[in-house]
């Protein structure tokens, strides 16, 4: 991958999913406003949440899970499709193609999750997200594969920490649900970046 470019954090990744880290394992998410007892949930996604529940019922790595890995997952969409497009090897358009099938998948039942608990997760990328998709749009061929794969090996990486930190410390049980069900996912993601990074000269 051309010169190494850190993967924002992800997914949300992942899937994502992404990519963003969250709480204490790193997530970013921007302003989260709540109301009710109003509280303020900084997020390093560079995007505002809403929270229209008590903060009681949703701890603030909850909410951070939530916006992180929703900015990972649409990380990773976006730069999968990228893949597809830039690519000149066809086992990373075809990794491409799986990381907008299944971070589209994740991150629609995320949203439903977040919905769920008056959380409105962005629909854009942060800024952060969007200088990496900048400057990976600006590469195509060798240099493209290169750099995508390293990307999906590290932001895989970090997003799995993600996930196994918030379903083993998260205190709402369906987060944990889909944090458990998702690991899987992500693993076999990583797992699959790793074997075309050694392909890859």
């Amino acid at each position: 991958m051309k010169k190494k470019i850190l993967f924002p954090g992800l997914i949300f990744t992942a899937l994502c999913i992404g990519c963003n880290n969250s709480g204490g394992s790193g997530t970013s998410s921007d302003s989260t406003s709540v109301k009710g007892d109003s509280t303020a949930t900084k997020t390093d996604t560079g995007s505002s949440a809403t929270i229209e529940k008590n903060p009681s019922t949703l701890s603030k790595d909850d909410s951070g899970f939530i916006m992180s890995a929703a900015n990972a997952g649409m990380t990773e969409v976006t730069l999968g499709n990228l893949a597809i497009k830039n690519s000149s090897n066809d086992k990373v358009k075809a990794f491409g193609e799986l990381m907008v099938k299944d971070h589209t998948a994740a991150g629609d039942e995320l949203k439903k999750l977040a919905a769920a608990r008056n959380i409105t997760v962005p629909d854009a990328l942060s800024e952060e997200s969007q200088k990496h998709v900048a400057s990976m749009e600006k590469l195509h061929g060798k240099d493209f594969d290169k750099a995508y794969i390293n990307m999906m090996v590290e932001g895989h990486g970090k997003v799995l920490k993600e996930f196994e930190d918030i379903q083993a410390k998260g205190s709402d049980a369906e987060l944990k649900a889909f944090a458990g069900k998702t690991i899987p996912v992500i693993k076999g993601h990583l797992d699959s970046a790793k074997s075309i990074k050694a392909s890859i000269k």
